[in-house]
């Protein structure tokens, strides 16, 4: 069944709906036009009258066996107005099921793939800690461990507030936010600023190496 059929459908019942108007309009008029004439017929014995009251009494019975017919017509019609719509639901419905099907696809894989950039997130924070622990073992105490735990869990927070998941995660104002990559660039500055002087180097003499190995 098809949208179009619904609509020829749903035409034909509006044809039958004017046609059984406009009969019961007629009929009222073979009421009255029987109630004029019925006097006559009976009172007086009128050939014309009685021939003429014949005539509105057989289009009487004509006139209620086609508004019959009409009105089983219209059941029909609207018996098959309501199964197309019915099965128009049911293709609509098994259209949708077979959409949600896929997005459920797309849900798991997407839960999937949450799973393990979540699994990253433990991998790389550890890395990330026991690094700093190698650089404290190595002379530098920069940056300290509570550094790196706030700035670190602000990097984590500024990137959790832009997931569906923020309200349930710290907000940080605009001032606050961090990025993890920054963090470490800039405090890596820091130390090599350190290590320079450990190692006495000047910037002259790393000039000189770059010059000498290029």
């Amino acid at each position: 069944m098809s949208e179009a059929e619904l609509k020829k459908a749903e035409a034909t019942a509006a044809q039958l709906e004017a046609k059984r108007i406009k009969l019961i309009a007629r009929g009222v008029e073979i009421g009255d036009q029987r109630a004029n004439v019925s006097y006559d017929a009976h009172a007086s014995d009128n050939p014309k009258a009685r021939a003429k009251l014949d005539a509105i009494n057989a289009e009487i019975v004509v006139h209620a066996s086609e508004l019959a017919s009409i009105e089983a017509a219209q059941k029909t019609a609207a018996n098959r107005i309501a199964t197309i719509k019915h099965q128009l639901a049911i293709a609509e419905d098994q259209a949708q099921a077979r959409e949600l099907r896929e997005a459920v696809k797309v849900f798991v894989a997407a839960g999937e793939d949450l799973d393990e950039v979540l699994a990253l997130l433990v991998t790389t924070s550890t890395a990330w800690r026991e690094a700093l622990y190698k650089v404290h073992s190595l002379g530098s105490a920069f940056p300290s461990d509570q550094q790196v735990l706030v700035l670190g869990s602000a990097a984590v927070s500024t990137s959790l507030m832009l997931t569906p998941f923020k309200r349930d995660f710290q907000h940080l104002a605009p001032g606050e936010r961090r990025n993890a990559a920054d963090l470490s660039r800039t405090w890596a500055a820091t130390i090599e600023r350190n290590i320079k002087l450990r190692l006495g180097e000047t910037e002259q003499q790393q000039e000189a190496e770059h010059e000498t190995a290029a």
